[in-house]
């Protein structure tokens, strides 16, 4: 049976925040589609839980929250669980990594590194992910601002989750974040140029890039001879 790994820490404004959105709509996501969701919540999203999670053979995604930059994702408290070039491959070997994280998407960052290294793809954004939150209104899933944001990014991961492809996942993300621009353009502009901003900076990986090859000295007739291409 096929298992997603889910990492939702639960410390700060950010994560409780997003994580209710990831236990509520992917979880569910995976339920129908027959998955059994690997939940580490809270103190759970550590290092040491999380790399004993990833290793199970029946894991096909790992998706979830976290704060992150160009080269770390992290759980509880901060707490690094994937580092650029620091990690067993096989956490990540096909895989989806597929993750609501700050700058892990950046060019030549964590989730470049990822498919490098045997992840089947990976979706993140390449800058700082920005998002409105009410606090006011006690439950993230009420608040219409923050379901703007979040709810527009879980789109990814269930697409995944429904046999989608990158492109068609990022793509409803894409559609749901310029219907909420829309309608923050009357109510609010700041927040729906924020939308726009992150719909922006949705970025996919699915596979690495040949690197380059030593160009061939010999002269053009003879590499067209020998079958060079280079």
């Amino acid at each position: 049976m096929a298992k997603v790994v889910m990492t939702c820490p639960d410390f700060d404004i950010a994560t409780k925040s997003c994580s209710p959105y990831f236990t509520k709509y992917v979880a569910e996501a995976a339920g129908a589609e027959g998955w059994t969701v690997v939940l580490l919540y809270g103190g759970d999203a550590v290092k040491s839980k999380f790399e004993a999670a990833c290793l199970d053979p029946d894991v096909v995604m790992i998706t979830g929250i976290g704060h992150g930059s160009e080269t770390v994702f992290t759980g509880q408290n901060q707490e690094i669980l994937l580092e650029r070039c620091s990690y067993d491959v096989n956490i990540v070997k096909g895989k989806d990594v597929t993750h609501l994280s700050c700058s892990t998407g950046a060019p030549d960052g964590l989730l470049e590194d990822a498919v490098a290294k045997g992840a089947r793809g990976a979706q993140g954004y390449s800058d700082v992910y920005y998002f409105f939150r009410n606090t006011r209104i006690e439950d993230p899933l009420q608040d219409p601002m923050c379901d703007s944001f979040i709810g527009s990014d879980v789109l990814r991961h269930i697409g995944r989750i429904q046999g989608k492809s990158f492109e068609d996942a990022t793509g409803d993300a894409r559609t749901r974040y310029e219907e909420k621009a829309r309608y923050w353009d009357q109510v609010d502009p700041e927040v729906a140029e924020l939308l726009r901003y992150d719909a922006r900076i949705m970025v996919i990986y699915t596979e690495v890039t040949p690197p380059p090859k030593e160009y061939c000295w010999l002269p053009g007739w003879l590499r067209r001879l020998l079958g060079c291409p280079y």
